[in-house]
C-alpha cells in the first residue's frame, strides 16, 4: 500500500498508506474474531432451530396404481 501511495501522492501518500496498513494489522484480527464469534452464534441457531420444522403429512405426488398380477 505505501508503494502505491506513493506513486500517486509522494511523501505524504507514502506516509499514508503506511498508516493504512498499521491499521489494518490491528483491525483485521479484531475484525476476524468478531466474524468468528457471530459465526458460530448463527451456527448454533440454526442447530437448535433445524429441529422446529414440521414434516409435512401431506403427499407430494399421488400413489401409483398397478395393473395385473401384483
Amino acid at each position: 500500500m505505501p508503494y502505491n501511495e506513493g506513486k500517486k501522492k509522494g511523501f505524504v501518500g507514502a506516509l499514508k498508506g503506511t498508516m493504512k496498513g498499521i491499521s489494518g494489522l490491528f483491525f483485521k484480527p479484531f475484525c476476524g474474531g468478531f466474524d468468528f464469534v457471530a459465526k458460530t452464534a448463527e451456527g448454533i441457531k440454526n442447530t437448535v432451530t433445524f429441529l422446529d420444522d414440521k414434516p409435512s403429512n401431506t403427499r407430494m405426488r399421488r400413489i401409483r396404481s398397478f395393473y395385473g398380477i401384483d
